[in-house]
């Protein structure tokens, strides 16, 4: 019923861990994903702060330092939700 209803999650449950709950809470999280300009700026608006290592004229694009505390991590993370 979601690949109908949202296409976006057919190629995100391809990823192994990504299940059908996590693609359709990402694709409603982000919506249009032509608003972002490259895939770092999807990580921004999530929350997630890019590791700096900055001297001079180097700047590395490093790992995430800080995770994202949403919906979508939630969704992601291995611990069973309990209400």
């Amino acid at each position: 019923m979601a690949d109908e209803a949202f296409p976006e999650t057919q190629a995100l449950t391809q990823v192994f861990g990504v299940g059908t709950l996590t693609a359709v809470t990402f694709v409603l999280t982000v919506g249009d994903k032509n608003r972002f300009s490259s895939s770092r700026d999807v990580g921004s608006y999530l929350g997630l702060r890019p590791r700096r290592d900055q001297s001079g004229s180097h700047d590395p694009q490093l790992g995430i330092t800080k995770p994202v505390t949403s919906t979508c991590e939630i969704c992601s993370s291995n611990v069973p939700i309990t209400s």
